[in-house]
């Protein structure tokens, strides 16, 4: 945990912290199970975004665990207490993620079946950066056949124009871009220029932002900026979204005030998709008033969102 207290803490269930390797990796994991005086319903698979503390999701967690549902929580590699095996932190790429998500996926659906659990009722959640890969995985992944249900929260599909303008210069950005293509030059830390005041507009969350996202801690290197700018727009394609399970359940929820990543292309995104014949189930959820990170967000966007997401959620388990 933080040194820094985040401002809700969970008020049910017990967090089981385990250390799970993969390959070179030692993903710092978390669980929680379903409270026992509700219902069970299934399995959440939660894909955090960049350089987030698993403190933020607590509130989110709590509301889950309250309703029924178990939640699973790593660290991704790079991120919070993952680390190498040597002790250095290393750092995400393409294959590795789809890899390891793979790996993580499969442990979690072992784990529901020697606990007795319907591996039917599993499913993934993904916000900001772990939303675009939420939406490459739904058609890429391995095992995304073996996935229930999929909701992408502010997912990084393009960059908001505005936090592009809030980073270095246009100029320094594509220069940044072809270096990042360079094999050697690809970890070269760069400054991102996040904005706390773009995540949320509850004053708590973004004390606790200012807090803990320090420049360090919010620095990326070449190949995760090239990502962060090409990555989730391949979700855009016919070819990618030709690959998308027609009657899979897909939440997109994303703030109307998001000025991270841009809402508008996860509407073009649910557009496209739903243009191809036959696809079902298919579902875009604009947030009134809802900032970047619309599960720490004011009062009545956060509600709105996580009542937003039980109901999809609910619907299909």
């Amino acid at each position: 945990m933080s040194e820094i207290e985040p401002p809700f803490q969970l008020k049910r269930g017990k967090e089981i912290a385990k250390i799970i390797e993969f390959e070179d990796t030692l993903f710092q994991t978390y669980t929680w199970h379903a409270i026992d005086t509700v219902p069970y319903k299934g399995r959440v698979f939660i894909i955090h975004g960049f350089r987030e503390h698993y403190g933020i999701w607590l509130r989110f967690i709590d509301f889950m665990i309250g309703n029924g549902y178990d939640v699973f929580y790593f660290d991704q590699r790079g991120e919070g207490k993952t680390v190498l095996k040597d002790g250095s932190k290393g750092y995400p790429y393409e294959e590795f993620v789809f890899n390891s998500t793979t790996f993580l996926i499969d442990y979690n659906l072992k784990e529901m079946e020697n606990e007795g659990k319907d591996t039917k009722k599993f499913n993934m959640l993904g916000f900001s950066r772990g939303g675009g890969f939420l939406l490459n995985y739904l058609s890429h992944g391995e095992l995304k056949d073996k996935i229930n249900t999929y909701c992408a929260v502010g997912p990084l599909i393009t960059i908001h124009p505005d936090s592009m303008s809030s980073s270095p210069s246009p100029w320094v950005t594509w220069l940044g871009l072809q270096l990042g293509a360079v094999p050697y030059l690809q970890r070269f830390p760069w400054k991102t220029g996040l904005n706390v005041d773009f995540a949320t507009g509850d004053s708590e969350y973004r004390d606790y932002l200012e807090k803990t996202a320090n420049p360090e801690k919010t620095t990326a290197n070449l190949l995760e900026i090239r990502e962060f700018i090409y990555g989730g727009a391949d979700v855009l394609t016919e070819q990618s979204q030709a690959r998308v399970d027609k009657t899979k359940p897909l939440l997109l929820i994303h703030g109307e005030n998001d000025h991270v990543n841009n809402p508008r292309s996860s509407e073009l995104y649910m557009e496209k998709l739903n243009k191809i014949e036959g696809m079902k189930n298919k579902s875009f959820f604009k947030v009134k008033d809802g900032k970047h990170c619309v599960l720490i967000d004011v009062e009545t966007v956060r509600t709105t969102s996580m009542n937003k997401i039980l109901e999809f959620f609910n619907q299909y388990n």
